[in-house]
């Protein structure tokens, strides 16, 4: 009786280990590796049809977009679309869920143009996210982009910093 108490209590605690340190496994993991695979900075200028459509679109309220100032008449001297793709690896056991990425706004921003389906990244899995932003002043050095997922029905939240580049011909993709 002796030998199988022994054998239970080293069986109890081998199991009680492995369980721990998959526990602090998950919780290390449990934050996304985020990649910037694209950042550019484009004057509206460049791309004048697509900024005409936008326009035309914020004047009549059908936009799509996350809307941050209502009343924006954006000029195209003066306006830069601001574009951003990362790439997520989930790290975890578990599935990500409803990831979705957001601009946080800045002084002149005039929208936000983002995917709106709700995206789920399997275990061990990669996917890319991209974010476009119309900003009226010509403000386009950096942003910040929070990511909001889930993981078990528990909300996480994480934040990038994004710097731009000056020129969308220098970019690598």
């Amino acid at each position: 009786m002796r030998v199988f108490l022994k054998i239970l209590a080293i069986c109890l605690l081998a199991v009680t280990v492995f369980a721990a340190g998959t526990v602090l496994y998950a919780l290390e993991t449990r934050i996304p590796g985020i990649e910037i695979v694209q950042s550019q900075a484009v004057p509206a200028a460049d791309i004048r049809d697509q900024f005409e459509t936008l326009q035309g679109q914020l004047a009549s309220g059908t936009c799509t977009g996350h809307v941050f100032m209502e009343e924006a008449t954006p000029e195209l001297d003066e306006s830069t679309f601001l574009t951003v793709t990362l790439r997520l690896r989930n790290r975890c056991f578990f599935p990500m869920e409803w990831i979705e990425a957001a601009v946080i706004p800045e002084e002149g921003d005039i929208l936000e143009e983002r995917d709106e389906r709700p995206r789920v990244l399997a275990a061990g899995s990669e996917g890319d996210l991209s974010v476009r932003i119309l900003n009226g002043n010509g403000k386009k050095d950096s942003r910040s982009i929070r990511i909001n997922y889930y993981l078990l029905g528990k909300l996480f939240e994480t934040e990038i910093h994004i710097i731009f580049d000056k020129k969308a011909e220098d970019q690598q993709v």
